[in-house]
Formats: C-alpha cells, sequence, structure tokens
C-alpha cells in the first residue's frame, strides 16, 4: 500500500511538472504565430484579430501562477505583446489621421496624438530615427518602416521569452 500511495504522488508530481509551463506554452505558440504573419505579409484586419486572439492566450499566462513564479519570462512575454500592440497603434496612424503612411515631424507646434506617439517610438526604438527622410526642411517618417522595425523588435523579444521557458 505504501509503495502505490508513493507511486501515486510520483505520478501526480510528474503530471503537475508537465502541465506546469502549458499556459506559457500556449502565450509563445500564439505569439510565434503572430510574428509568422507578420512575416510573410499579414492584412490590418486579420493583424487585429490575431492580436486579440494572442492577447488571450498571453493574458491567461499573465494571470497564472506559473507566471508570477516566473516573472522574467512574464516581463518578456509582456514586452512582445507591447511591441505588437504598438506596431497595431502605428498602423491605426495611417487611417485615423490619413497621413498615407507617411508623417511629416514638426510640422506644427501644438502636441498632437501623432506626436506624442513618435516620441513613444523615437523613446523606445532608436533605430527609427536613423530612417528619417529629409525633403527640403521637411523630416518624414515611414509608418510602414515603423512597423516593421518594431516587428523586428518582437521578433528578437521573442526568442528570449522561448529561450526562457525551455529552461
Amino acid at each position: 500500500m505504501r509503495k502505490l500511495s508513493v507511486l501515486f504522488i510520483v505520478l501526480c508530481s510528474l503530471l503537475f511538472m508537465c502541465s506546469s509551463n502549458e499556459l506559457s506554452k500556449g502565450a509563445i505558440t500564439a505569439l510565434k504565430k503572430l510574428a509568422s504573419k507578420t512575416e510573410v505579409g499579414v492584412s490590418y484586419n486579420d493583424y487585429s484579430a490575431t492580436l486579440g486572439d494572442v492577447n488571450y492566450e498571453v493574458n491567461k499566462f499573465m494571470e497564472s501562477k506559473e507566471a508570477k513564479r516566473n516573472p522574467e519570462l512574464a516581463k518578456s512575454i509582456s514586452k512582445v505583446m507591447d511591441h505588437y500592440k504598438t506596431a497595431r497603434q502605428v498602423w491605426e496612424m495611417k487611417f485615423h489621421y490619413g497621413t498615407n503612411g507617411i508623417i511629416y515631424l514638426g510640422s506644427n507646434n501644438s502636441k498632437s496624438p501623432i506626436d506624442n506617439m513618435i516620441a513613444y517610438i523615437l523613446k523606445n526604438y532608436p533605430e527609427v530615427a536613423s530612417t528619417k527622410v529629409t525633403s527640403g526642411k521637411d523630416e518624414m517618417l515611414s509608418l510602414d518602416v515603423i512597423i516593421s522595425i518594431i516587428w523586428g523588435a518582437a521578433s528578437r523579444e521573442l526568442k528570449v521569452a522561448a529561450s526562457l521557458v525551455s529552461k
């Protein structure tokens, strides 16, 4: 009887260990699917819908005990999701502000939502600054290039997160 109890405890422990990182694996898998779509081309509507699905998987993980036990992994997954959400916000600027994908920098003295977003992007993605194009006295940025840079940052951080799950 004692051997049976020990065997039961061992089996339960193994089962727990196997399933204990299922939520992080689900979040990583969802993020990898989104990354794959961004690599081959994705429409805005499909991106937004997929982002919503990915957000659900990420939130399940972030609310789990697994995330609390592994704060480094949780922080990394959160960073990846933040990159993808930022990319969506940049993409939305094309539609909401009629910019045709080009942002003119310093075109007015007031702080518009675009100015605030560009300041955030330049702070968090410094490589964007090197993509400025000058025409006369106007400086411009391509939103498509910015999105590509942000997706690259998401992809690099996703590799970090995936390596943390494997440990």
